[in-house]
């Protein structure tokens, strides 16, 4: 890399012996302070020292957002009673199925409970010539029973659902989001000049989709793969525009 060198000529002491360039051994040592080494600044500098910042700030988010999920989900689940948990009692009395995963454990699951009918499905006939009936009928009164029981344990429940620092850490957490967001548009938004500016851009995608090299980056809609793909597509585009 190219080199400014500064010498500053003033009657003193040598101060640099080591480190003097060879062309140094020309000057009168006696006129010598010192001789300091600036190198060019890079280029893509601002670009590569945003990705740096960006590498640190998106897996803030992600520390963050595991922390909130950890205490959402996880813990929270340890903590569920078993009234919520689906048995076979449940499919015999007519329950609607579950939406997601394995028990009454959410809106989307418990919502169904609290409609006046539920879907009923009913077959007819052989296997080769089957014939199925959707119907929505009222539930039983142990059905509702059960249904009211579900709904009481579930919104109990909820109402433990978020500890003490829950909501700092949630703060926390969408503070750290809008920050890490910020620099990816900067850094999709910057020109890249050099190759090195560019595969600043390539490590930012590999850092948000956790790859260590380009097969894996995630070129999912809005993410941060597809802007610095489209970002260094444009670089790509006006250095070889203005090379022509």
């Amino acid at each position: 890399m190219n080199a400014l060198v500064a010498l500053p000529i003033l009657t003193a002491t040598p101060t640099m012996a080591a480190d003097l360039p060879p062309f140094a051994n020309e000057l009168p040592s006696s006129n010598i302070r010192e001789i300091s080494i600036v190198p060019h600044a890079h280029p893509d500098a601002a670009l590569l020292a945003l990705a740096d910042e960006y590498v640190v700030a998106e897996k803030r988010w992600c520390d963050l957002n595991s922390a909130v999920d950890h205490l959402e989900f996880d813990e929270h689940r340890k903590q569920m009673p078993d009234v919520l948990r689906r048995t076979e009692a449940d499919t015999h009395l007519g329950l609607p199925s579950l939406v997601v995963n394995d028990a009454w454990d959410c809106l989307a699951n418990v919502n169904r409970l609290r409609e006046e009918r539920w879907p009923v499905t009913s077959r007819t006939g052989p296997d080769d010539d089957l014939t199925l009936r959707f119907r929505l009928l009222p539930p039983s009164a142990e059905a509702r029973a059960r249904a009211d029981e579900i709904i009481a344990a579930f919104g109990a429940w909820e109402a433990k659902r978020y500890p003490r620092g829950y909501k700092k850490l949630l703060r926390d957490r969408n503070r750290a989001f809008k920050v890490y967001a910020k620099i990816e548009e900067r850094i999709a938004a910057t020109p890249a000049t050099t190759t090195a500016g560019m595969m600043a851009k390539i490590r930012c995608a590999q850092a948000y989709s956790k790859v260590s090299d380009g097969s894996g980056i995630s070129l999912e809609c809005g993410g941060c793969g597809e802007k610095m793909a489209g970002s260094i597509f444009r670089d790509i585009e006006r250095l070889a525009t203005e090379a022509a």
